[in-house]
């Protein structure tokens, strides 16, 4: 045995490490209620889908009494695995890697991705990148760009561990225990799109990928929108695994920091979401693409927190929703003026446009969907 390892099995331990530490404080009770995308359960999902491969998964799902076994196993594996070469090597010092691997780190996320088969959608190239490592946070992925990398790349087992998840929803979202009344409506949304669950997830998130580049079969509301008033697009956050300085944004806006370009870049950061999913909303019109966007977000609202403020995820909805999108429109003009002339109001800007979005969903449907 080498006495350096390699480098990407170096940093394949800090996968295995994160995913030992979230898992470890489990208990059997924890996976028998909720949506089993949600974390805990998802990060198990995929530790399945790595280690046992996709009948495991969908076992998983179909069987609840077996839940507890599947976690047993799972961490029986996580604790044989020696993670001393992380004492002992600077994982970020091993950045780049080898040609052929798409890389990244910062002080939050590692990962290593080998690149498979390619497909053009949506007016982007994507790749197949079959994960090596990565940490909890950077698993949550499923479609995503690297700066200085061309293309786009999407994480096939990732995306089939979802779509088994949506097919379990679409079955059982009437009578699990643990859902919230958004993720019953989300597989009621499921059950009126049938198709091909994996192809469906694959495309969804590509569009939505594609959606970050702001400019979208033609259509381009959210760079429409920053001309408008006054930024230049060109300075404009498109897309990219996010970054420490990235999740800064949000402060710098508040604090009134920054000179144009900069406040341009960090309010359609904070945006992106939002506005990629406006851009698919225009450019997709009656597409089903946009009602399973909705399903997907109507499976990850949550009641209002400053972690929701930040993320959009109403205001995401109610475009998917196609709710009075021309009103939406003029808000959103009014955060991004604000952004320029008044950064540190951007944060009630935005509470004030998560309210109203709220309220016009309660109004659309039923108020307890999203109480």
């Amino acid at each position: 045995m080498p006495e350096r390892p390699l480098r990407a099995d170096v940093l394949t331990l800090l996968g295995r490490a994160d995913h030992l530490r979230a898992l470890s404080s489990v208990t059997a009770g924890d996976l028998l209620t909720g949506h089993p995308l949600d974390d805990p359960s998802h990060i198990l999902l995929r530790e399945l889908a790595w280690t046992e491969g996709m009948e495991a998964v969908r076992s998983y799902l179909s069987h609840p009494s077996e839940r507890e076994a599947a976690l047993a196993r799972v961490l029986q594996r996580l604790r044989a695995i020696d993670l001393e070469p992380l004492q002992t090597h600077d994982p970020r010092a091993l950045l780049p890697i080898t040609t052929g691997l798409v890389a990244w780190a910062d002080e939050r996320s590692f990962a290593v991705f080998r690149p498979g088969a390619r497909e053009h959608r949506h007016g982007h190239s994507f790749t197949a990148a079959h994960e090596l490592a990565a940490s909890a946070s950077a698993r949550r992925y499923y479609a995503f760009s690297v700066p200085d990398h061309p293309g786009f790349y999407y994480q096939p087992t990732s995306i089939a561990v979802v779509a088994a998840g949506w097919d379990w929803l679409a079955e059982h979202g009437d009578n699990a225990p643990g859902l919230t009344p958004a993720q019953r409506y989300a597989a009621a949304l499921l059950r009126q799109l049938p198709g091909n669950r994996e192809d469906q997830a694959r495309d969804l998130f590509l569009v939505h990928e594609a959606a970050h580049t702001l400019e979208l079969n033609a259509a381009s509301p959210a760079l429409q929108a920053l001309e408008r008033t006054g930024h230049d697009p060109a300075d404009a956050f498109s897309h990219g695994l996010p970054t420490r300085h990235h999740l800064g944004a949000w402060d710098r806006l508040a604090k009134g920091e920054g000179d144009p370009s900069r406040r341009t870049f960090d309010i359609t950061f904070v945006l992106s979401d939002v506005l990629a999913t406006w851009t698919q909303s225009i450019a997709y019109p009656g597409h089903p693409l946009n009602r399973l966007q909705a399903a997907y977000l109507w499976q990850v609202v949550t009641s209002p927190s400053p972690q929701s403020l930040r993320r959009g995820t109403i205001t995401s909805l109610r475009a998917a929703e196609l709710l009075d999108l021309p009103a939406l429109a003029r808000d959103l003009e009014e955060v991004l003026s604000a952004a320029l002339t008044a950064p540190h109001t951007v944060p009630v800007l935005l509470k004030e446009l998560e309210d109203r979005s709220r309220r016009l969903l309660q109004e659309r449907f039923h108020r307890s969907v999203l109480e």
